[in-house]
């Protein structure tokens, strides 16, 4: 199955790959999983206890430990605290993007295979 989307056909990485003589090999893709089918997939090959430790685990994460260690205490400190301490405000939204294809991208392999050409490269290294 083809993801059918309006995209570009030529984008300025695309246009930059075409100049050299040789294939692109990125080697630093970034992805980032969808919690809720990674769940589900668990869910279904070790089981529901297991699936369902995993998710309290993760939002037990994401409610303890923001990312960026310096920062991950900040909403439970008290305004002095964080200034003695010079803890910053995480971001709410870590990924920002004005497209969400681009988020999509990063959480759907075949849609990232896809776009590859688009984003200027032959080959990647997930």
């Amino acid at each position: 199955m083809t993801i059918a989307l309006e995209r570009p056909k030529k984008t300025k990485s695309a246009q930059i790959r075409e100049k050299f003589g040789y294939p692109i090999i990125d080697t630093d893709v970034q992805t980032q999983e969808f919690p809720p089918a990674f769940l589900d997939y668990l869910e279904q090959v070790a089981g529901s206890a297991l699936s369902f430790a995993l998710a309290e685990g993760i939002a037990e994460h994401f409610q303890e430990h923001l990312p960026g260690s310096s920062r991950s205490k900040w909403f439970k400190q008290t305004w002095e605290e964080c200034r003695n301490y010079c803890t910053t405000r995480p971001a709410f939204w870590t990924r920002s993007t004005n497209d969400a294809v681009d988020l999509a991208t990063i959480s759907i392999p075949k849609l990232l295979h896809e776009r590859l050409q688009e984003a200027g490269t032959n080959f990647a290294v997930v």
